[in-house]
């Protein structure tokens, strides 16, 4: 397995176009009931619950035992929307795994920037494992990307242990990386790490979308830093608004007014990401996205790339936890 170097793919990302972060999503109407998913198999610890559908390839459920869902999920009978080629994308919601930056997804795949690999997000995956320690999925092979991609999940304490394994099962000339996008009920505000050791001169924060942060109503700015250099981006937005943001960091997190979702994984300062950002968050309508990203790497075949995720619940009320996230990374930056 090779990794790419930050450097390299800093200059290959100023030649990629600007749409690498189209997300041609419907809203499905809010008054429809919720999707079932009939074949979910669920782990329970007694504090947190987390339900697997393999006929759709995600998480479904997340949350305290017996509280509400953490997960945004369509509705049923949500319309689906057509890609650039008139294939039709099933927005489900859950938390699923997509291969590689949206940046490739054209040159992949010969013809659309939209919708994602119809194999690993649309196919039905495979259950491997279901017992009372751990759920196992794998997906089908990828045409596209030549990839077969295995899920493991456990529960740990108050959240989740998910790791992900990417197979390369022949030659492809596509460099990939574990892109985890979790879709959640907007939350009141969401906070992103802006790691101390990431490369000099990045800022704490960077916009991904046309929506630049000076166009956005709302508040965007680094809390709890003891300098320039770390600390959290917060974001509060009022009303809808279809916008990205990005920063290099360890740790993405959903904060509501009773508790707040937490997921972090390994950062790699000299690794490389492709959108120049490590954790993202995407607020669309009527849900937020919390994206977690592996360093790119190039695959031969039989090569294989794994990264772990992290999920936890802080049960406090936003202002405590917001605090409690902040003296953790102030802790974790001051023993790097």
């Amino acid at each position: 397995m090779r990794m790419l170097p930050l450097l390299i793919l800093a200059a290959a990302a100023a030649t990629l176009p600007a749409c690498a972060t189209t997300r041609p999503e419907a809203a499905p109407p809010a008054s429809a009931p919720p999707r079932a998913f009939a074949d979910a198999v669920g782990l329970d610890n007694g504090r947190v619950r987390l339900e697997v559908s393999p006929a759709v390839g995600r998480v479904v459920h997340f949350g305290p035992v017996g509280g509400r869902n953490l997960l945004w999920v369509a509705p049923a009978g949500a319309a689906t929307t057509p890609g650039a080629d008139g294939q039709a994308y099933d927005n489900v919601g859950g938390d699923k795994l997509w291969p590689t930056s949206q940046a490739l997804w054209e040159a992949a795949t010969g013809n659309r920037i939209w919708p994602p690999d119809g194999v690993l997000d649309g196919a039905p995956w495979e259950l491997v494992v279901a017992d009372a320690d751990r759920v196992v999925i794998r997906s089908p092979e990828s045409d596209d990307y030549k990839l077969v991609v295995t899920r493991e999940f456990r529960l740990e304490g108050a959240g989740a242990r998910i790791r992900n394994t990417l197979l390369r099962t022949a030659a492809n000339p596509f460099p990939v990386s574990a892109w985890t996008v979790t879709q959640v009920p907007m939350p009141r505000t969401a906070l992103l790490d802006a790691a101390g050791d990431r490369p000099a001169g990045t800022p704490a924060s960077r916009p991904l979308t046309p929506e630049t942060p000076d166009r956005i109503a709302g508040r965007l700015g680094v809390a709890g830093a003891a300098g320039a250099d770390a600390g959290a981006v917060a974001w509060e937005q009022a009303g809808p608004l279809h916008a990205k943001l990005g920063s290099f960091g360890r740790w993405v997190a959903a904060v509501y007014d009773d508790l707040t979702f937490l997921q972090r994984t390994a950062y790699d300062p000299a690794g490389g990401y492709l959108d120049a950002s490590s954790v993202q968050v995407y607020r669309g309508e009527p849900y937020l996205e919390l994206e977690l990203w592996s360093p790119l790497a190039q695959l031969a075949p039989g090569e294989e790339l794994s990264n772990e995720v992290v999920w936890e619940l802080i049960e406090a009320p936003a202002e405590r936890a917001t605090a409690e996230l902040l003296r953790r990374d102030a802790e974790a930056e001051a023993g790097r």
